[in-house]
């Protein structure tokens, strides 16, 4: 996948695809906030519950409608 074409928009909900929940099991819970645009393939996701923010692969996760 090209996730330069990808647009990703602060503010946007999103989700821990089946991949992100099997790569990282210890998050808490698994809806959040973007945030921003970390490089190509990285977002800035602030997690639903938890005070920081968190750097994580596109891969991980899926935008909620």
């Amino acid at each position: 996948m090209n996730y330069d074409e990808l647009e990703v928009r602060p503010g946007a909900r999103v989700r821990l695809s089946a991949l992100g929940k099997e790569r990282c099991p210890k998050f808490k819970t698994d809806t959040g906030v973007v945030l921003g645009r970390m490089g190509s393939s990285s977002i800035r996701v602030k997690f639903d519950g938890t005070k920081e923010p968190r750097t994580i692969h596109l891969s991980y996760v899926e935008f909620a409608s």
